[in-house]
Parts: structure tokens; C-alpha cells; sequence
């Protein structure tokens, strides 16, 4: 009985348990800075998540097991910096702070971005949540991007203390030099393909390996301008490149996970120009809601790249 594997792995395409492990066993890919306890309490989430291949909702065992690790993490590197984990009662007894001020702390204290900061909290309410549940519920498999994404918070709590301030100048400075991108058409030269793409925007930088990563976004155009409907919106490119110069208008650099040479020209061909025009009034046709649905969707695959991405390159 306990023994027998759970056949929902069936419909999630792990038809044996060396599949499984593969597919959803997320691995404790940590850096040297990371105190050997967190990693040491890991392996015990690495366990749970594997015999969930026998009892589906021990998955979410797991996820508690991690959520409580990134309690840890946090306790662990509030001591590092001298930052109390205690406060003293108007009695003169002392108790735990709560796990808010400690983030708040720690934010101040680090200079971490607002978006670490929002990330903190964000896994602190899910923590809260599946503590004092209502009702028997479970996530399973669902939760492997909320474990890959405690797992890449934690190891950033641990980097040096300038990372942080070196990855938004180099962002910064990218960004900037991608300004006179906006309301352009260019031609994408990549992997034997040419496209027609705008909104080109930098918005993800990570060092790997001593070398800057970025994540860059682009919007294909419109095929099909008439009779418009929200199944007909091309899904957004997003490619991480490295190695990248901007001289100009012109993009040049190399595709992280090909390795294969990228090319970005500014385009004033009248042909183009007039699908670019008719690509921007289609898009104006669309509902509210759909436009709505399409940033929604379009924000959680950036999300989910960049969380993936961080987890499988970053850490190692």
C-alpha cells in the first residue's frame, strides 16, 4: 500500500520513479555562503519531495519543510549582521519577533531591492497560510515554482553585500542605453530565423560564471490584423544573452542557452513600417480585458524564466 506509486504521475508525465525524481525532485543548488545548516535541513525536503512519488500531498509536506528552512534563512542572516531575533517584553521576558520585522530589518540594514523585499514577504504570507489552515487542501507538484523560488531567495539573502548595488548599476545602465528602443520596429537575426519585433526591453541581469546574463524581452508582430481576437496575439520572446554591445540602434550579442550569435537592427523599410502601424492599431482593438489577461500571462512566463533560470545557472 505504501508503496504503490500514485498514478496522478501518470498525467504529469513521470511514468517510472527515475522520471519522477528527474522532473519534480527540486535539488538544494546552493552557493558556498550559504550556512551549511539550511543546506543540511534541505535534504530532508529532498526526501519528502521524492516519496510524494508514492503519496501525492507529500508534496506539500516538502513545501513546509522549505518554508521553514526560509525562516531559518532569515533568523540565520538577521544573527549574521547583529540584528536581535528577540525582543524584550514590557514584563521584562523576552520573545520571538515576528518574521515581518525581522524582513523589515533586514531590508534596511542589507540595502536588498524593494523586489527582494516584496519576494520576503510574498513567501512569508504563503508560510502564514499553510500554518493555520481551514480546510484539508493540497498543492502537490503545483508548489515546484514556489520551491524554486525560496530556494533562489534564500541563496540571495547569502551574496556579498555590494551584488545587489552592482546588478542595478549595470541594469541601469543598460536600460538606459535601450531608451531610444522605444516605439521602434527591429529585425531579430537569430538561430537562422528573421522577425519583425518591438517593445524591446532589458529587465532581468545575473552574474554566471563571472559574466554578466541578460533577460530580454520582445513582442512579435501581429500576422493576422483583422478580425482580431486574443487567441491571435503572438506569445512574447524572451531570450537570455550574454556578451551583448549596443552601439546605436543595432543589438548585438550571444544566446545564454544556445550559444548561438543574436542581431537587432533598427528597420525603416516602408513595408515593414506599414505592419508595424497595422500591428499597433490591431492592438488597439483589443477588449480591456483581454489586453489585461495577455500582460497577466505575459508577466508570469517572465516570472517563471527568470525563477528557472536563477535556479539552474546561478547558484552552482
Amino acid at each position: 500500500m505504501y508503496y504503490k506509486p500514485d498514478d496522478i504521475w501518470d498525467f504529469y508525465g513521470a511514468k517510472t520513479r527515475t522520471e519522477y525524481v528527474d522532473k519534480y525532485v527540486i535539488k538544494g543548488n546552493f552557493h558556498n555562503e550559504v550556512p551549511q545548516d539550511i543546506k543540511e535541513s534541505y535534504e530532508t525536503a529532498e526526501y519528502l519531495m521524492a516519496h510524494a512519488y508514492y503519496h501525492w500531498p507529500m508534496f506539500d509536506e516538502a513545501l513546509r519543510k522549505i518554508l521553514g528552512i526560509y525562516e531559518m534563512a532569515i533568523k540565520l542572516k538577521c544573527q549574521s549582521l547583529e540584528i536581535s531575533i528577540e525582543v524584550e517584553t514590557k514584563n521584562g521576558n523576552k520573545k520571538k519577533k515576528d518574521l515581518a520585522i525581522l524582513i523589515d530589518q533586514l531590508i534596511k540594514e542589507k540595502g536588498f531591492p524593494k523586489e527582494l523585499k516584496y519576494q520576503l514577504q510574498g513567501i512569508r504570507g504563503l508560510r502564514n497560510i499553510l500554518a493555520h489552515p481551514e480546510k484539508h487542501s493540497f498543492m502537490g507538484a503545483l508548489s515546484s515554482n514556489t520551491i524554486i523560488r525560496t530556494v533562489n531567495i534564500i541563496n540571495q539573502l547569502f551574496l556579498k553585500s555590494d551584488w545587489f548595488h552592482l546588478e542595478q548599476k549595470v541594469l541601469k545602465k543598460t536600460l538606459n542605453e535601450s531608451l531610444n528602443f522605444k516605439d521602434e520596429l527591429f529585425v531579430l537575426n537569430h538561430n537562422n530565423e528573421r522577425l519583425l519585433v518591438c517593445n524591446l526591453k532589458p529587465f532581468f541581469i545575473f552574474k554566471v560564471n563571472n559574466s554578466w546574463v541578460q533577460c530580454w524581452s520582445f513582442e512579435r508582430l501581429i500576422n493576422n490584423c483583422s478580425n482580431l481576437s486574443f487567441s491571435d496575439i503572438p506569445t512574447s520572446i524572451f531570450l537570455f544573452l550574454k556578451d551583448i554591445e549596443i552601439v546605436g540602434t543595432c543589438v548585438n550579442g550571444i544566446d545564454f542557452n544556445s550559444n548561438l550569435p543574436l542581431e537587432l537592427e533598427l528597420t525603416k523599410n516602408p513595408i515593414n513600417i506599414k505592419k508595424f502601424e497595422d500591428h499597433k492599431f490591431a492592438f488597439k482593438s483589443i477588449t480591456d480585458s483581454d489586453k489585461q489577461i495577455f500582460e497577466q500571462l505575459k508577466l508570469t512566463e517572465k516570472y517563471n524564466l527568470i525563477e528557472k533560470f536563477m535556479y539552474k545557472n546561478c547558484w552552482n
